[in-house]
């Protein structure tokens, strides 16, 4: 916890000086801690934090009928710079249980939120997406990056986390909407072996893959990638 606390003292305050009771990390601390027991909206954190008052206030330092308010966890949530939030946490996260003996395996995959939804009937349809770099042995999540329908996708942020990942020698895996050369060849350059998957609409991938499940020897030409000047030759048995 200590770890991850400093890295929150580092995201900047959006607030004025005038008025405000906490620094901003406690805020923070409260809505994670509250998270991960499983309260959600504004309210419900409210409700933790107000229910463990005395804990929090000893755990850091905070006069009890001070812990932060509703009103506190709400401005702060709608207000925090998100992008710096998420960076100290991909640092922390990364830093902290990059190196378990149990993450080998990492799932790229986006999910929308879908609270966030605006105009789903018409081409203005927008919403907000998390695209994550999860470990399915250990359960945790080491790399996020948050971003709108209309302004990202979700294969340039699997790219970009991949870019940003320092793992070597660990597994990525992805559906079909990250069979991409560029996304293969960031893979590879990071020094990471992929499992991904490959529909029918990438035709030529595909019955080179019918060729390998049938016993049959195919050849995987890869010259074409600026990263893997070679050629394999791949059998299944």
């Amino acid at each position: 916890m200590l770890s991850l606390i400093e890295k929150l003292k580092q995201v900047k305050d959006f607030r004025k000086d005038k008025g405000k009771r906490h620094p901003l990390w406690i805020v923070l601390v409260v809505i994670i801690l509250g998270t991960m027991l499983g309260y959600s909206g504004y309210r419900e954190l409210g409700e933790f934090a107000k229910n463990n008052r005395h804990r929090l206030s000893k755990e850091f330092n905070i006069i009890p009928e001070r812990v932060p308010s509703y009103s506190t966890i709400r401005r702060v949530m709608m207000g925090v710079d998100w992008q710096s939030l998420l960076k100290m946490f991909n640092e922390w996260a990364l830093e902290e249980y990059g190196q378990r003996d149990d993450i080998n395996w990492l799932g790229m995959d986006g999910k929308s939120l879908k609270n966030t939804l605006k105009n789903p009937n018409n081409e203005q349809q927008n919403f907000i997406m998390f695209v994550s770099l999860f470990s399915q042995e250990s359960g945790l999540v080491l790399h996020l990056k948050r971003i709108e329908n209309k302004k990202g996708s979700e294969i340039d942020e699997g790219q970009a986390i991949i870019e940003d990942c320092t793992l070597q020698n660990k597994v990525f895996t992805g559906d079909a909407l990250h069979c991409q050369k560029k996304t293969i060849s960031l893979i590879a350059k990071t020094k990471n072996d992929y499992v991904i998957t490959v529909k029918g609409n990438q035709k030529n991938l595909y019955k080179r893959n019918i060729s390998i499940n049938a016993g049959k020897e195919a050849e995987v030409n890869l010259e074409n990638e600026p990263a893997l000047v070679r050629k394999h030759r791949l059998r299944l048995h």
